[in-house]
C-alpha cells in the first residue's frame, strides 16, 4: 500500500472482539479466521518440476502471528513435502 508516496506495510495481527467492532471495519474488505497456534510455516516454490520447500520458524511473538513483521527473528529449515 502506498501512502504519501511512502510504501506502507499491513501485518497480521491478533484481534480481541472489540476490534470487530470498531466503526472502520466497515470500510474496506477483511479476512478474519479463528487463530490455529502453529509450530512453524511452511512455503512451497515450484521451478518447472523441481518443488522447494523451506519451514520458517518463528523467534519473535511478532513473528509469530506473521512472519514478514520480525525477519530478524525468522530461522530457516529445509524440509520435504509430502
Amino acid at each position: 500500500m502506498a501512502e504519501d508516496d511512502r510504501l506502507s506495510l499491513v501485518y497480521n495481527r491478533i484481534l480481541q472482539p472489540t476490534d470487530l467492532a470498531h466503526p472502520g471495519i466497515a470500510t474496506t474488505m477483511h479476512l478474519v479466521q479463528e487463530w490455529v497456534p502453529k509450530h512453524h510455516d511452511v512455503r512451497v516454490t515450484v521451478v518447472g518440476g523441481q518443488v522447494f520447500a523451506v519451514a520458517i520458524h518463528a523467534g519473535s511473538p511478532a513473528a509469530m502471528v506473521d512472519f514478514r513483521a520480525d525477519y530478524a527473528a525468522l530461522e530457516y529449515e529445509c524440509v520435504d513435502v509430502p
